[in-house]
């Protein structure tokens, strides 16, 4: 697609280190530049001289959202996984109403967003993938893939296997000593013992083996498993988590299997493409799926490629840009909204607060 404005500035940020910045954020801009100037900005201290803002992650301060749009810039916010419970959306109704667009990479978290403020769907573009190729003979080894802070609900899973299966475990295993009390509390929470032992190559919990993640040893992954799968905890972060697991694997033509309730599981079902509960390890190891998954994922691919994705992007900014209008009687609306808002979220925080504390008495 080819830009309608000729010499818009774009400007994204804050700029961070997070992977999810250089996927949102970094990669984008850099595709963009072809059609725009792009520019980056590393925190919220001043409006950056551009026309349109694209915020990722971070929510920035009322304070910032107001001169911008007195400075008349349109504003557009990809929250990513900021959103990690209900309550934030109370905390910043008052901020969400000043963005011109809201790009939400999970379709669960619009209802939870003021019908004032517009909202579009957009995927994440297809970042990690391998070529569609036969399923290896020479092993059956499962994989999964994600964050330590995952591991809870993983070993949960695994605590239900009757039968035996070889994995592969990839995740961010350098992070284990930061996060060691939280998954021993989890751990303990969930019933399950707690052993584990740290190697040159592996962390090694409950005698599982956990390998370290790269884009290396998860390419190398997905060309030799026969299998992969995801468990999605009972979580509202959890229950709002974009379905880019379930992506990679299925456009790589694995076989992929989740829990019914994820969002993961009705994204796919929309597509018309049924995935796998976990419970049905007979059918997710099946030649029917195997081949069901290899015919979806020729035509899938190219509907989240880098080329596709910046399209979307591209509509986004665009129509935005023309829409762009700000009447600054909402000014007062705004500052009177964020005392309600606040006052309502101080009294969320003390319900939170009674509700585990009567749980722990149990």
């Amino acid at each position: 697609m080819e830009s309608q404005i000729k010499n818009l500035r774009v400007a994204f940020g804050p700029e961070t280190t997070l992977s999810s910045f250089d996927w949102v954020g970094r990669d984008i801009a850099n595709e963009l530049t072809k059609d725009y100037q792009i520019g980056f900005f590393q925190d919220f201290d001043t409006v950056p001289n551009c026309d349109v803002i694209l915020i990722i992650k971070f929510m920035p301060s009322l304070t910032f959202l107001l001169q911008a749009k007195k400075e008349k810039k349109t504003l557009i916010y990809i929250p990513v996984d900021f959103f990690t419970h209900r309550g934030l959306f109370v905390k910043y109704s008052s901020e969400l109403l000043l963005f011109d667009c809201i790009l939400l990479h999970c379709s669960k978290l619009a209802p939870f967003i003021d019908n004032r403020t517009k909202t579009q769907l957009i995927d994440h573009y297809l970042k990690y993938s391998v070529k569609v190729s036969p399923r290896p003979s020479h092993n059956k080894k499962l994989l999964w893939v994600g964050r330590i802070k995952y591991l809870p609900s993983l070993f949960t899973y695994l605590s239900t296997i009757k039968n035996k299966m070889n994995f592969i475990l990839l995740s961010d295993i350098d992070n284990f000593k930061e996060n060691r009390e939280f998954l021993s509390n989890e751990f303990k929470n969930a019933g399950l013992q707690f052993n584990w032992e740290e190697t040159k190559e592996f962390l090694i919990i409950n005698d599982f083996k956990i390998g370290k993640w790269t884009p290396e040893t998860q390419k190398t992954a997905l060309n030799n498993c026969y299998g992969a799968f995801d468990i999605k905890g009972d979580t509202f972060a959890f229950n709002t988590k974009p379905p880019t697991k379930a992506q990679k694997f299925i456009a790589s033509g694995i076989p992929f299997a989740i829990n019914k309730d994820s969002y993961s599981y009705s994204y796919f079902k929309k597509l018309g493409f049924p995935i796998c509960a976990i419970e049905d390890s007979e059918y997710w190891l099946s030649e029917k799926y195997h081949n069901l998954t290899q015919e979806f994922a020729c035509n899938y691919k190219n509907d989240i490629s880098l080329t596709t994705v910046i399209n979307s992007y591209k509509i986004a900014i665009e129509s935005d840009y023309k829409q762009n209008h700000f009447n600054q009687l909402k000014v007062f609306f705004i500052h009177f909204n964020k005392i309600i808002s606040s006052g309502l979220f101080f009294l969320f925080r003390v319900k939170k607060f009674i509700l585990n504390k009567f749980h722990n008495q149990q």
